[in-house]
């Protein structure tokens, strides 16, 4: 919530996502906000994703001379479809999770393309995030 809210009043666009996401409605979250923030809220399941890994690898990564990272999914039900089957990312990603990132193998290149920050609020912490006060 203090994420979201943060980047909305710097008029930043946001595609928010909470609990569960598989890998084709996560690309068309990023054919719908290729120029925005991506937030994945409580998706710990996708860490464990190889597919959902390899988009993310795709949306953080970083090509020579340019800030447009190139994202595919090509599917013959897409096509069909007439869905768009890649995107031009200019966005970010925020993922908020439980689970750390690196806890596995398939972690290490997500780790190389990202900026992990790990909070353990106190309890009085929390009540001042509750009741929508910044922390100081």
């Amino acid at each position: 919530y203090t994420v979201t809210k943060t980047l909305e009043a710097m008029g930043v666009k946001v595609s928010y996502n909470n609990g569960h996401v598989n890998h084709e409605p996560l690309f068309d979250m990023f054919c719908d906000n290729p120029s925005g923030i991506i937030i994945l809220d409580d998706v710990s399941h996708i860490l464990g994703d190889k597919r959902i890994l390899n988009m993310l690898l795709a949306a953080l990564g970083s090509q020579a001379d340019s800030d447009v990272r190139k994202i595919t999914y090509k599917s013959s039900r897409r096509k069909a479809l007439g869905k768009p089957e890649e995107v031009d990312f200019t966005g970010g990603v925020i993922i908020i999770s439980n689970i750390s990132i690196g806890s596995h193998i398939l972690h290490q290149p997500l780790l190389g393309r990202t900026f992990p920050h790990e909070h353990d609020l106190t309890d009085e912490e929390i009540k001042v995030v509750e009741r929508g006060e910044p922390l100081k």
